[in-house]
């Protein structure tokens, strides 16, 4: 989704300096990617309450050169991993990334921006509401963790067609298209038991089900003394209506790049008001509808 960045004042770290993975899933292969690069892996294994149960089993038989178990002391954390030296840090898994940027933050690391901007990149109900206090048109959308609560609003707006999927982006967990309120209850339990697995949250979204293409548009920014400068990396279509799993495709890259064709540049433009809409957040993973 997102690409870390270097923030304005902090320096880089040496090319050399052991690489942080936070939360990463048994079988991964971060720690390969990045020896492959010549870097060494620590992995930060995230033990709370709220650590989804496919995180807790990376061990240094992964590949990585240790395993740090991180158990709610931020301090004793960022001590340990101060100590050896860790440079650039890689959120492995939606359930590392509010960890990983907390870590950037303190030890002066690149990264993708304050902690406090995590939930504007990460969580698709806050994003939509915080682009919608800025008069960006979004699809209607409920962040709840209560299926009552889920069905009295279903039953409050226009739609009648949802979308009801993990409030965290990036889980690969199962979209659920409903079109009644008892479809809406009987997905409930099987898309929150995956939000669990996979996030260690029980947080879902129900969102208006839009008919039209809709374009995933990944990017990165890098600040420069001119003010930011943004550079989109990849961009996903899909047709969200379509019967049984939506049709997915990779746009090529001389689409995303602008070189030919129109649909690149048709994604990519309302996603630059997506950006200015969410003026705090450094790198966006901008999910909007083109409808025709």
């Amino acid at each position: 989704m997102t690409t870390a960045s270097a923030v304005p004042g902090r320096p880089l770290p040496a090319p050399s300096a052991p690489a942080p993975v936070i939360a990463p899933q048994a079988g991964s292969r971060h720690a390969h990617a990045l020896h492959d690069r010549h870097l060494t892996a620590i992995a930060v294994n995230p033990l709370t309450a709220a650590t989804p149960p496919s995180h807790r089993g990376v061990a240094a038989g992964d590949g990585y050169a240790s395993v740090l178990t991180h158990d709610g002391d931020l301090h004793r954390t960022l001590t340990t991993l101060r100590a050896a030296g860790a440079g650039t840090v890689l959120a492995a898994s939606p359930a590392g990334v509010e960890l990983a940027e907390r870590i950037a933050w303190h030890l002066h690391l690149p990264g993708t921006g304050a902690p406090a901007s995590t939930s504007l990149r990460t969580d698709l109900g806050a994003q939509a509401k915080a682009l919608a206090r800025t008069g960006i048109v979004t699809p209607y959308a409920l962040r709840t963790a209560r299926l009552a609560e889920a069905l009295s609003w279903a039953g409050c707006v226009p739609s009648r067609a949802f979308r009801l999927m993990p409030a965290a982006f990036g889980t690969g967990a199962e979209v659920a298209h409903c079109h009644s309120h008892g479809q809406i209850a009987r997905a409930w339990p099987r898309i929150q038991h995956a939000a669990v697995h996979h996030t260690g949250t029980t947080t879902l979204v129900l969102q208006e089900l839009v008919h039209g293409h809709e374009y995933l548009v990944d990017s990165v920014t890098h600040p420069g003394p001119g003010g930011p400068t943004h550079t989109v990396t990849s961009i996903w279509t899909y047709h969200p209506a379509a019967p049984g799993r939506p049709h997915r495709h990779k746009l090529p890259e001389d689409d995303v790049l602008g070189r030919r064709g129109d649909e690149g540049r048709r994604a990519v433009a309302p996603s630059q008001s997506v950006r200015t809409g969410l003026r705090r957040v450094p790198d966006v993973a901008a999910l909007f509808h083109l409808h025709g």
